[in-house]
């Protein structure tokens, strides 16, 4: 490296400080070369890989110049992203998870960018506002935080699969910490954006076989997005018999079970399974009122849409897909039965049937 290679950096970084509505997509080079500088900065032996042939005094000079350049002039890079317009900060948030999916291959593994992923999303929590006046705005912020938090998603599904325990429980805490203060935010307490908090969750569950690590999961569920409150109750009835805890569970259980329908595979196998294991593993606790919820509200609904197939003369492959899986959640279902027939036992009207499966 050359004094030339250090002008170019400042430049760029110069660049992202005067002109950051003009970067559009180029946003993932620059979070690169930010990545690579870290790199530098924190590994000696690197540093003095690429600067063999220079003399003691230039080596210096240019560590110095990186050095300075990885502080203020970086984190300003960072910053400014809460500048940026809509379509720009969908680009940001990509690129940096890119770069971040980079660095968790390298052996050993980096967090720069995961951790730069959870800062950045803490800074931009305040494009989330209300926007009584102009209907327009609220729907153009509601779309670009669903697709903010795709991308999201996405990774920290990445990095919560990481075979590094340590990078997987740092990801799954931080999405905890994210969804809790996302749904914290009264403009996004909607039962779709509760939906889309929980299948990230839903997906590691099902794909993790680190036991540590499903418990984990289990308890950001039940501890942080349950009992902490951010998962919203519905139904809440006026003469307040009912545990107000349970009702923190039925938007979950009710959204696992909407996830059930999903139009991929993959989610509506693993909405099933937790949504099951979920039920057995905390079913003891909930009244025999709440009981009745669930299977009117969260476990009938499941085979609403098979009950549906049956009655029609032609059946699709997907409607028949559904139809097999859903003999799989029928033996959930009367193992889950059995299991807590005490409780639940009055909850079945002996009018239900399951005649379309």
């Amino acid at each position: 490296m050359r004094g030339k290679n250090v002008e170019a950096l400042s430049t760029l970084l110069a660049l992202c400080d005067t002109e950051i509505d003009a970067l559009k997509d180029s946003w993932s080079t620059i979070l690169e070369c930010i990545s690579r500088l870290e790199y530098l900065v924190s590994s000696p032996a690197m540093t003095a890989t690429i600067m063999q042939g220079s003399n003691q005094i230039s080596k210096d000079a240019i560590l110095q110049s990186l050095k300075e350049l990885s502080g203020k002039p970086t984190e300003r890079v960072f910053l400014n992203c809460l500048n940026l317009p809509s379509e720009s900060v969908v680009e940001f948030f990509t690129g940096l998870c890119s770069v971040s999916a980079e660095e968790l291959k390298q052996a050993p593994a980096r967090v720069f960018s995961l951790r730069k992923v959870v800062e950045v999303s803490y800074y931009n929590m305040g494009r989330i506002r209300m926007v009584i006046s102009s209907p327009d705005e609220v729907l153009l912020m509601f779309l670009v935080w669903a697709r903010i938090w795709s991308v999201l998603a996405k990774h920290f599904i990445l990095a919560g699969s990481h075979d590094d325990e340590e990078i997987a429980r740092y990801a799954i805490d931080s999405l905890r910490q994210l969804g809790m203060k996302y749904m914290e935010r009264a403009e996004l307490a909607n039962f779709t954006f509760q939906n889309d908090i929980l299948k990230p969750f839903v997906v590691l569950m099902r794909s993790g076989r680190n036991e540590s690590i499903r418990r984990l999961i289990l308890n950001c569920i039940v501890g942080g997005l349950i009992h902490g409150g951010s998962l919203k109750p519905i139904d809440i009835p006026a003469d307040g018999t009912h545990d107000v805890i349970e009702h923190y569970w039925s938007p979950m259980l009710a959204g696992l079970s909407d996830l059930t329908s999903d139009p991929r595979s993959e989610v509506r196998n693993c909405a099933l399974e937790v949504l099951f294991d979920l039920l057995n593993e905390r079913g003891n606790k909930f009244s025999s009122s709440f009981w009745e919820n669930i299977f009117h509200r969260v476990l009938f609904p499941i085979f609403d849409h098979v009950r549906q197939a049956g009655k029609e003369s032609s059946v699709s492959s997907g409607d028949e897909w559904l139809r097999k899986s859903s003999v799989h959640a029928l033996q959930l279902l009367c193992n889950l039965f059995n299991t807590f027939y005490k409780l639940a036992h009055n909850t079945v009207h002996p009018s239900l049937t399951f005649d379309g499966l």
